[in-house]
C-alpha cells in the first residue's frame, strides 16, 4: 500500500514517483514508438490465478448524456463507454504501470498497420470481429466512422485527433488508408485513447437505420461488453460480449468478468459509503483528507495515488466585458493562489501546471522551476495581489468586480474548482458560481454563457485540447472570442511537425503566447487518491478522476473468494 508522507511541503511538488516524462522518441522511419507492423496485441499482464466470473460495480459522478461514442468523451460518459462498448484501431496498452511514460500501443480493430510513405497510414482490419448485434465489422464501417467523426458540421469535441488527416479511403476489402496533410510522427498516439475517447469504429448500419439518435441510445460497438440496460438516472448494466475477439496468453477468452454495473449520479459521500460496504469496487478521493477519513473507518483496502494528466485552470470568455480587457484577465491570473489551493485541497500532492501541456509532461512547455519564477505562479503572492488590484482599478473596477463562474461538478477536480472563489475574493472579485452536469456545462461553454469557467485545457497530447479551446474555429474558442492568427498558425504547424524537438519548440511558443495574452489562467494537475477492494485484481490506473476503470475493464478479474457473499454471482 502507498504510504503518504507527513513531511511539510512547500508549493506544488516538482515530481511524483513513478510518473515519467511523456516524451516519445520517433522510430527510425519517423513514426511514433509502436508495435511493429503486423505484431499481435500485447497480452495483458497476468496476475496469479485470474478467475472468470463476477460482476464488477462502479459509481460514477453524474451520468453519460447518452451512449454516442463521439459525444460521451469525458467524465461519466467516457468511464461508462470507453473500453467497454467501443474499440479503436489502436489504443494504449493499459496493462503497464503508467502508459503515459512512453505511450506503448495496443492493436485493437487494426490487426496491423504500415506506413508506405510519410503521409500514408494503411490499416489492415482484424477479421471476424462482430458488433454486439452480431453483424460483422467491415472496412465500410471504419471509413464511414472516421469521416463522420472528423466532419466539422458534427462539432465533436474529440475530432481534433484527426485534424492532421486529409482523407480516409478504402484500400481493399479488409484495409483502409488514412492520408495525412503532412507528416505527423505522433499520429497513432493522437488517435489512441487515454483520458478521452479514442477514434473508435461505429456501426454504419445502426446510423443508416436510425441516425444519431440510434447511436445515442443503442450503444452497439465491438467492445468486450454489450449493453443490457442504459439508465442515466439509475444504473447502466453491461454483460460480457460472448463474441469478443480477444484471448489471453493461455487461450482463455476475455473478458474474465461476467459483466459490469455503473451506478450513476453517485456523489462522493455515497460512493465512499458504498465502497466501505463492499457494494462498489473502486473509490476515488478528491482530497487526501477524504482518503484519511475513510481509512480510519474502513482499513481493508489498497491505496494508489496519481495525477490525472489534465492541466486545469480558469478559461476566460474574452468575447465580452470584463474579460475582453486583458487587464481583467491578468488580474484573475495574478490573484489565483495556486499554492494555497494545492495545500488546502490536495494536501500538497498536486502538481503546478502551465499552459498547453500538464505538469507531468516534463520537457515540454514550462518546467516547474520556470513557473515558480513567473508572476501568478510564484509562491509569494504579495506583489501579485498588489498588481491584480492595480490592474482592476485601471480597467475601471476599483470597487470590485462581479463575475459568473461555471464548472462541471462531476469532475474529480471539482474541489479545486470550488476553491477558486476564495482566492479571487481577496482581490475584490466576487464570484457567482454555477456548478452543473457535463451536458449543461458544455452547452454554457459553447454558447458563451459565462465569464470564467473551470476547465481541463492542457493535455499530455497537446492537439487533443488546443484546437477546441484556442484555435479561432474551435468548438469553445469561438464563443470565448479567441481569434488569434498567430496562435492558429502555430497550432497548424504543430499538426504537421515532424521531429520531436520541433513539436517541443512549438508547444513552448504556444505556452509563451498564452502566458502573454492570458486566454486562460492555468492552475495545476489534480492529485487523486484511489481505493481498491482486495478482490479487485489486475487494475492499472486509467488516470481518470472517477471511480471506474474505463479502458482497463476488459482484462480485470474478481477474486470472488474474497468478495462478500452478497456480491458473488
Amino acid at each position: 500500500m502507498k504510504r503518504f508522507s507527513r513531511s511539510a511541503r512547500v508549493g506544488f511538488v516538482a515530481a511524483m514517483g513513478g510518473l515519467a516524462a511523456l516524451a516519445c522518441a520517433p522510430t527510425p522511419s519517423g513514426g511514433p514508438a509502436a508495435p511493429p507492423s503486423g505484431q499481435q496485441p500485447p497480452a495483458a499482464a497476468q496476475p496469479a490465478g485470474p478467475k472468470p466470473g463476477g460482476i464488477a460495480r462502479f459509481g460514477t459522478i453524474g451520468a453519460p448524456p447518452n451512449l454516442h461514442a463521439y459525444v460521451a468523451v469525458s467524465g461519466a460518459g467516457l468511464l461508462t463507454t470507453s473500453g467497454t462498448l467501443y474499440e479503436p484501431f489502436v489504443d494504449f496498452d493499459y496493462t503497464v504501470k503508467d502508459y503515459r511514460a512512453d505511450f506503448p500501443l495496443d492493436l485493437k480493430m487494426a490487426e496491423s498497420w504500415s506506413q508506405p510513405d510519410p503521409t500514408t497510414y494503411l490499416f489492415k482490419l482484424r477479421q471476424g470481429v462482430l458488433f454486439h448485434d452480431g453483424k460483422p465489422m467491415t472496412v465500410e464501417d471504419a471509413v464511414w466512422s472516421m469521416e463522420y467523426f472528423r466532419d466539422p458540421k458534427n462539432g465533436f469535441e474529440g475530432a481534433g485527433r484527426l485534424n492532421s488527416v486529409d482523407r480516409v479511403e478504402k484500400a481493399d476489402a479488409t484495409s483502409l488508408r488514412m492520408i495525412l496533410k503532412a507528416p505527423n510522427p505522433t499520429f497513432l498516439i493522437d488517435i489512441a485513447g487515454g483520458t478521452s475517447q479514442p477514434a473508435v469504429i461505429l456501426p454504419k448500419h445502426v446510423f443508416d437505420e436510425g441516425g444519431a439518435d440510434a447511436l445515442n441510445s443503442k450503444g452497439i460497438g465491438t467492445g468486450a461488453f454489450k449493453l443490457v440496460k442504459f439508465d442515466p438516472s439509475g444504473t447502466t448494466v453491461m454483460a460480457r460480449h460472448e463474441g469478443y475477439w480477444r484471448k489471453d496468453a493461455q487461450g482463455r477468452p476475455y473478458p474474465y468478468i461476467n459483466g459490469a454495473e455503473f451506478i450513476h449520479n453517485m456523489d462522493r459521500s455515497t460512493n465512499e459509503a458504498a465502497f466501505a460496504a463492499g457494494e462498489v469496487d473502486l473509490v476515488h478521493f478528491q482530497t487526501k483528507d477524504q482518503h484519511d477519513a475513510l481509512k480510519k473507518l474502513y482499513k481493508d483496502f489498497d491505496t494508489q495515488i496519481h495525477h490525472t494528466g489534465h492541466g486545469t485552470g480558469v478559461y476566460f470568455n474574452a468575447s465580452r466585458p470584463p474579460f475582453s480587457d486583458i487587464r481583467a484577465r491578468k488580474a484573475v491570473h495574478l490573484a489565483l493562489d495556486r499554492h494555497e489551493l494545492n495545500e488546502t485541497v490536495l494536501g500538497g500532492a498536486g502538481k503546478l501546471s502551465g499552459p498547453v501541456v500538464p505538469g507531468i509532461k516534463e520537457g515540454w512547455g514550462y518546467s516547474a522551476d520556470e513557473l515558480l519564477k513567473l508572476p501568478g505562479f510564484r509562491q509569494d503572492k504579495a506583489e501579485d495581489m498588489k498588481e491584480a488590484k492595480r490592474l482592476l482599478a485601471e480597467a475601471g473596477h476599483a470597487d470590485g468586480l462581479k463575475v459568473v463562474y461555471i464548472n462541471d461538478r462531476t469532475w474529480g477536480s471539482a474541489p479545486m474548482a470550488d476553491y477558486i472563489p476564495t482566492t479571487l475574493k481577496r482581490a475584490g472579485i466576487e464570484v457567482q458560481q454555477r456548478a452543473a452536469e457535463t451536458a449543461s456545462h458544455d452547452k454554457d461553454l459553447r454558447d458563451g454563457n459565462y465569464d470564467i469557467a473551470w476547465r481541463h485545457m492542457a493535455n499530455e497530447k497537446p492537439l487533443v485540447r488546443l484546437p477546441a479551446f484556442f484555435e479561432s474555429k474551435g468548438v469553445f474558442s469561438k464563443a470565448a472570442g479567441i481569434s488569434d492568427p498567430e496562435m492558429d498558425r502555430l497550432i497548424d504547424q504543430l499538426r504537421s511537425a515532424g521531429a520531436m524537438e520541433e513539436q517541443k519548440r512549438l508547444v513552448r511558443r504556444l505556452a509563451e503566447m498564452q502566458v502573454e495574452k492570458v486566454y486562460a489562467a492555468n492552475v495545476g494537475d489534480p492529485a487523486l487518491f484511489r481505493g481498491e477492494q482486495k478482490w479487485f485484481k489486475g487494475y492499472q490506473s486509467f488516470f481518470t478522476a472517477q471511480a471506474a476503470p474505463g479502458a482497463s475493464l476488459w482484462y480485470l478479474w474478481l477474486d470472488q473468494d474474497q468478495m462478500p457473499a452478497k456480491r458473488k454471482r
